[in-house]
């Protein structure tokens, strides 16, 4: 405390700093990584591929021709990941999903800046003017939500048992297809250790292995990879799923272009492998406030489109300690608010980080938009890091995508929150628990689909 504060016993100067979390190490990233995102309204472009230079002469935009002459800006679609025709049938197959993609990844360019960051305001303000453009934003700096650093995980286990100290996946192996047998998992990150003696012989099939490269080591994707699909041999450790028909990877990194965030491009890869992977896990945050990913509009786009085409995505809530119910975006919109009229949906479950101590209480990402916290079993904070974001839900979700592609019904929904059995004997919050659901109308209801506030619902995509 300063001197300058001498009638307060208990009083934060303003140089006073929080303290960071144990999980985060050393400073976070800038903020913005000198990219501009522009998203141009529908039918504002013939061309989908190329130089966005190239498009606008062709579309006779001689103001945005002249704006990209002017400041030498080079450009090229967010999405390189799958051909534009590739891209256009994924996006109609999505238009029959509840989560209907919102637009088209057609539509979002990126343009390098970072040799003009001293006219960035310019850049932007000429760019929001022109009357084809619908948005511009500056793309933030990825990350890894956590430092696995060099820790140990064979001893830390005990989140493989039963609750309240695990999850439980030693009885979830016991039932038909628990060990992920038939399924298909893709990790989105940006580096690992494939040739880990632990792992299954994961396969990178987009971009480009971070690891080994300028320093950085592949310690975090190695650990998200073993809590996921570690072998059951007699080395090291064994995953929650050690029976998954394949483990892919999918980068965000790129050796040619490292400053940029792939992550949407990524997803779409992964959407269009074959075999389609059952689950998705994203293990990147962005931006100096760490956020998750769906706070960049391109990727909230094409998470909708995953969802949409069946892909079940878990998506780190980031270390940022942030209230997400506040958080809002460039126009001001409360998106990740549920309780907000301009709540809008990815489709993504957003998994926030727990303390290691019972009861597990919630430590990061905290808001109503995180349905699942992710506990961390007591080790070292490197290793607490590692855990944090995926563990919890792999097995829930494995036994439930095993019950739905086997034909067995699957578990019912969540109620909305708020919503009440109306069953005079239950005081339970959740409808679906209630020994009596099936004469409950309010359960029933629970069953629907529930309208989500500020959805668009457009028949086709611009």
């Amino acid at each position: 405390m300063k001197d300058d504060c001498p009638h307060f016993k208990i009083r934060f100067c303003p140089e006073h700093e929080p303290p960071r979390p144990i999980n985060l190490g050393g400073d976070p990233p800038p903020d913005d990584n000198g990219f501009l995102v522009v998203r141009f309204m529908p039918g504002a472009l013939s061309v989908r591929h190329g130089d966005l230079a190239t498009a606008a002469k062709r579309a006779g935009l001689k103001a945005l021709t002249q704006i990209l002459d002017t400041f030498k800006l080079s450009s090229r679609p967010l999405i390189t990941s799958v051909e534009p025709d590739d891209l256009e049938r994924i996006e109609k197959a999505a238009l029959g999903g509840e989560f209907k993609p919102l637009r088209s990844l057609s539509a979002y360019w990126r343009l390098d800046v970072r040799h003009a960051m001293h006219q960035l305001e310019e850049i932007e303000i000429a760019l929001r003017r022109l009357p084809e453009v619908e948005l511009v934003y500056r793309e933030k700096t990825p990350s890894d939500p956590v430092n696995a650093g060099d820790d140990t995980y064979a001893g830390s286990e005990n989140f493989l048992d039963a609750a309240p100290t695990g999850i439980d996946a030693r009885w979830v192996w016991t039932q038909p297809n628990g060990d992920g047998t038939g399924m298909h998992f893709i990790d989105l990150e940006q580096g690992w250790l494939l040739g880990h003696e632990d792992l299954p012989s994961p396969a990178l099939i987009f971009n480009d292995n971070h690891d080994g490269v300028g320093g950085y080591v592949g310690n975090h994707g190695a650990a998200v990879l073993g809590e996921v699909a570690g072998v059951d041999n007699t080395k090291g450790i064994i995953g929650v799923a050690p029976n998954v028909a394949s483990v892919r990877t999918v980068s965000w990194w790129r050796a040619s272009d490292p400053g940029s965030l792939h992550v949407a491009d990524a997803l779409l890869a992964a959407v269009a492998a074959t075999a389609r992977p059952h689950v998705v896990l994203i293990e990147v945050q962005i931006g100096a406030a760490l956020l998750p990913v769906e706070t960049d509009p391109a990727n909230l786009d094409a998470i909708r489109i995953a969802v949409a085409n069946g892909v079940i995505v878990v998506e780190a809530g980031g270390n940022g300690n942030n209230d997400l119910d506040a958080w809002t975006d460039s126009m001001g919109k409360h998106r990740l608010n549920r309780t907000s009229v301009d709540f809008l949906d990815s489709g993504a479950i957003l998994v926030g980080a727990g303390e290691a101590a019972l009861p597990h209480n919630r430590s990061i990402g905290a808001a109503d938009r995180v349905p699942i916290t992710a506990r961390a079993p007591t080790a070292t904070p490197g290793a607490i890091a590692s855990f944090r974001l995926a563990t919890a839900t792999w097995p829930a979700l494995a036994t439930t995508a095993t019950r739905r592609r086997l034909g067995e019904p699957a578990e019912p929904p969540r109620s909305s929150p708020g919503q009440r059995c109306c069953c005079k004997e239950c005081t339970l919050p959740r409808p679906e628990r209630c020994s009596r659901r099936s004469k409950c109308a309010c359960y029933s209801q629970t069953r629907q689909p529930v309208r989500r506030r500020g959805e668009e619902s457009p028949a086709t995509l611009g």
